[in-house]
């Protein structure tokens, strides 16, 4: 066992769950890497009697938090960032053995969440945020109560630490609830708050599985909540949660993201990002590339050189230094799941009758984890009909189409279903400006992939990638409420 749970966190401090006796939990978690199906990484007891108690707790944490002003909050999220940046390397272990992902990809994640929170808490240091009245009419922006962030498996530190620190700055205290796959990696998180002295019961963690997360979706008092995750659960996430009224819900949900290469100045710097928005952390990003439209007087040449590129990518376990310069490019999948998942989608794409460029498979590797190797395929048109174009793909998998023409091209992005991010390779302004005018995503990138992020502007998610709220520093819209204060004698309308 390599790493200790320390149990829910509520009330200051953590709890464990008993697991033997008459009081014991009736399931426990035993986690697994999935980059090495032998190498045991912890045990974590689900106990939903804790929701209750961290209900409580985040509702005393959050009359403790709101009353404090800006500046009183922003020096204890700097004592959090401090201890942040200390534990960097134990996070990353952590992350790189519950996800596969290779080390070189989890710094990445972790770096951007640095740069994020320094951006977020610099922003806020210069701006009273409308929370001083000066007796005059005034719009004041104020918190709304405790948090519930359901967190993903998927860049699940810059998710997680991108709201939390949003949701804190506003004035709200925070239930964590993360993905099962990341127990340990978001207790490391939990432990920096902890050691920053935050006082009592504004931060909280519950760790759980589905019925964890429905229970505290059930809770009247739970104010704000953000969840990251698949359409199918965000479905559920709305349902459960639009039971009460006064709440903000935002939704991130992955999908089809789009990338649409018409012309280029320099083949393989688009080549280089396209392999890695495809396939960066196995394709199981929020942003990843899942197709990419290409205008059909270069497609045959790209395509070929990008088959011979991914060819070349090292896949394999997270530690494995496979020399001094290399490292692998990409670690496993996420589950056993995922990976059927996967290969049901691979042929499905070939019943569907896609071109098959290189094909999806199970890859043995030693020790054994749930490998796989990229799929690439290709069709001479946008086929409507089947669902291997319509639906979502957890994996390394990309689908070329041609197109003729830069409408055909934005037809096709923006009668898909979903709207996050697409990203457009041109040297030419007007294409550009018809992209900006007509492309109906949440992002418009231009000749970048759709895996880079700008954490300074603000985004929203379109169509079924989520349900408009803002992200990046766009996320605190979401932690706030308006309240307007008018006084007689200093308005503009006649008395009643």
């Amino acid at each position: 066992m390599r790493f200790t749970i320390l149990g829910n966190y509520f009330n200051g401090s953590f709890s464990l769950p008993p697991t033997s006796g008459p009081d014991s939990v009736e399931t426990i978690n035993n986690k697994f890497s999935p980059a090495n199906l032998a190498d045991q990484l912890w045990f974590c007891p689900f106990d939903y009697r804790h929701v209750d108690e961290a209900i409580t707790s985040s509702l005393n944490g959050f009359d403790l938090w709101r009353k404090l002003n800006i500046h009183e909050r922003i020096k204890y999220l700097q004592k959090y960032f401090a201890l942040f940046v200390q534990k960097k390397e134990n996070i990353a272990e952590a992350l790189a053995l519950e996800t596969g992902r290779p080390h070189w990809d989890i710094n990445k994640e972790l770096n951007f969440s640095i740069a994020s929170i320094t951006h977020q808490i610099e922003r806020f240091s210069t701006n009273n945020n409308g929370q001083t009245w000066n007796s005059n009419n005034s719009t004041l922006y104020r918190p709304i109560g405790p948090c519930l962030i359901i967190g993903p498996y998927r860049n699940p530190i810059e998710t997680i630490t991108g709201q939390m620190v949003a949701a804190l700055l506003a004035g709200n205290s925070i239930i964590l609830k993360p993905s099962a796959h990341t127990c340990y990696s978001s207790q490391l998180l939990i432990e920096c708050f902890h050691e920053a002295q935050l006082p009592v019961g504004v931060i909280n963690l519950v760790q759980g599985d589905t019925e964890i997360s429905r229970r505290l979706l059930k809770e009247k008092d739970i104010r704000i909540i953000f969840f990251s995750g698949v359409k199918e659960d965000a479905r559920d996430v709305m349902e459960m949660a639009s039971r009460h009224f006064g709440r903000t819900i935002s939704l991130n949900i992955s999908g089809k993201n789009f990338a649409v290469i018409n012309d280029f100045s320099n083949i393989q710097r688009t080549l280089d990002h396209s392999i890695r928005a495809c396939f960066q952390s196995t394709g199981q990003r929020f942003d990843s590339t899942s197709l990419i439209l290409i205008n059909r007087k270069i497609h045959e040449e790209f395509i070929t050189k990008f088959h011979e590129e991914a060819k070349k990518l090292i896949i394999d376990h997270p530690n494995q230094n496979i020399s001094e310069q290399a490292w692998p490019f990409m670690g496993p999948l996420i589950s056993a799941q995922t990976v059927n998942q996967y290969l049901t989608f691979v042929g499905m794409a070939k019943r569907e009758q896609f071109e098959e460029i290189m094909r999806g498979k199970n890859l043995e590797r030693e020790p054994r984890g749930h490998y796989v190797s990229p799929s690439i395929h290709f069709a001479e048109k946008m086929i409507n009909k089947g669902h291997f174009l319509s639906s979502e793909i957890i994996g390394p998998s990309c689908t070329f189409i041609a197109y003729d023409d830069v409408e055909e091209a934005i037809a096709i992005v923006n009668n898909n279903e979903f709207g996050l991010v697409a990203s457009i390779y041109t040297e030419q302004e007007e294409i550009m400006r018809k992209c900006v005018d007509d492309l109906y995503v949440g992002k418009v990138y231009f000749n970048l992939p759709t895996i880079y992020n700008d954490f300074s502007t603000p985004y929203t998610s379109t169509k079924n990638s989520g349900n408009m709220q803002g992200g990046n520093i766009g996320m605190v819209s979401s932690c706030l409420y308006t309240k307007a204060i008018t006084t007689y004698g200093t308005h503009n309308g006649e008395d009643i």
